[in-house]
């Protein structure tokens, strides 16, 4: 019989869908902005944010992360919305 290791609690399994659904919604948010340079550049600074703690299993630690990254999220649509406005 095979062993399945490390199944998620349902609790780490929300956070996770979180941090998916961010990381989703930064790709979607950039996808808007008009200047290839621009959507590179963000998108490359978004991987560079999330990579370092894929593996991170601390529920605080990840629910700090997900604050900043919401924070940033905001950023990068006032962002979009200031650059199609102007």
């Amino acid at each position: 019989a095979t062993r399945v290791k490390n199944i998620p609690s349902l609790k780490q399994f929300m956070l996770g869908r979180e941090v998916k659904s961010l990381y989703r919604e930064m790709f979607r948010t950039i996808n808007k902005i008009n200047d290839k340079y621009y959507q590179d550049f963000f998108r490359e600074s978004v991987r560079r944010g999330f990579k370092p703690h894929m593996k991170e299993q601390d529920e605080k630690e990840i629910r700090v992360l997900l604050a900043q990254g919401r924070f940033q999220l905001r950023e990068y649509q006032k962002t979009v919305k200031m650059a199609r406005e102007g």
